[in-house]
């Protein structure tokens, strides 16, 4: 199975479509770090072809999908969470684009919103699949 995430570069976040197959239809949104030039912990990463194959995450304490081979980079995840304060590089998944305000920070910040609802999606999505192929791109 091959999967498409379309970028849409911002300051302060990066948001994407991802995209099943050769699909026209956008499947779920996404929101990841700003590009900072594949910085470890601050940067989305660089676009490409990756390999993704199911990981149990300790973190998490569920099994989640990694993106393997990335330059300079390992444990980068796809995964839920609603502001990019919540990814330290991985790719979050959600049903929609939305500003939300922020308890932590205090204030209205671009975020995702019903990304677990979403995750479920995504897992249904790929059922007993234990491994895809994810292209990265400029929407």
């Amino acid at each position: 199975m091959k999967l498409t995430l379309k970028r849409d570069y911002q300051d302060t976040v990066t948001y994407g479509n991802l995209y099943i197959e050769d699909d026209d239809i956008p499947f779920l949104v996404t929101l990841e770090r700003p590009d900072l030039n594949n910085a470890p912990n601050i940067s989305c990463i660089p676009e490409g072809m990756y390999h993704c194959k199911e990981v149990y995450s300790p973190h998490f304490r569920s099994n989640l999908y990694e993106l393997q081979d990335v330059p300079n980079r390992t444990k980068i995840l796809i995964h839920w969470g609603n502001f990019v304060e919540e990814s330290l590089g991985c790719i979050l998944l959600g049903m929609q684009r939305m500003d939300l305000f922020n308890e932590k920070t205090q204030k209205k910040e671009p975020a995702i919103i019903l990304s677990k609802k979403a995750y479920q999606r995504f897992k249904e999505l790929l059922g007993d699949n234990k491994e895809f192929t994810l292209e990265i791109t400029h929407g």
